[in-house]
């Protein structure tokens, strides 16, 4: 099999940086209700799922 695994993980990447979006928000005083959900929801998935395995776009082949 070529190249990695990237495709059957869930990445948290993208998490990450709504995350840091979400943050920025905050800083400037303009996050509400829904944005705090949302980085309690992405929070929540990230320690949910940081053990999984992983395989970013740039990682090497994995088994």
């Amino acid at each position: 099999m070529a190249g990695n695994h990237v495709n059957r993980q869930f990445q948290l990447d993208a998490l990450g940086e709504c995350l840091l979006l979400l943050a920025a928000a905050a800083r400037h005083g303009r996050l509400d209700t829904d944005g705090v959900q949302a980085a309690r929801i992405a929070a929540d998935a990230i320690a949910h799922r940081h053990t999984e395995p992983d395989a970013g776009i740039w990682a090497g082949p994995t088994r």
